[in-house]
């Protein structure tokens, strides 16, 4: 009677939350928000959670389809890491609406009026 031979690699068809978080390339907040919009399955199995590779590479796909829909004067290129990592853009957009928050408090700053004392 003969084995069959194990084979030496297994895709695994769920991971973790934090195998999920290496292969999206996002934090652990980021995740939990996409599964909390539905765009990743998952189930807990005791007090751990589960995340299908299915769903992950699902996500992936429909983002690269979504960037590639974009408008034509869009200046980001549709791949796999600028897909995965909006921490990116993110900064950018942060470092904007900062900007744009200290210009708008130095114009809305009450001008002082010279008066003289009576």
């Amino acid at each position: 009677m003969s084995l069959d031979p194990v084979p030496s690699t297994i895709e695994s068809v769920v991971v973790r939350p934090d195998t999920a978080c290496q292969m999206l390339d996002c934090g652990p907040t980021r995740l939990y928000q996409l599964l909390n919009e539905g765009q990743l399955d998952s189930f807990a199995d005791g007090r751990r959670r589960y995340i299908t590779t299915e769903s992950i590479y699902r996500y992936i796909a429909r983002r690269l389809t979504q960037a590639h829909k974009s408008p034509a004067g869009s200046t980001e290129k549709a791949t796999a890491a600028s897909v995965a990592s909006p921490h990116r853009f993110n900064r950018a957009a942060r470092k904007a609406a900062r900007e744009r928050c200290e210009s708008t408090s130095d114009a809305s700053a009450p001008a002082r009026s010279a008066r003289s004392s009576p």
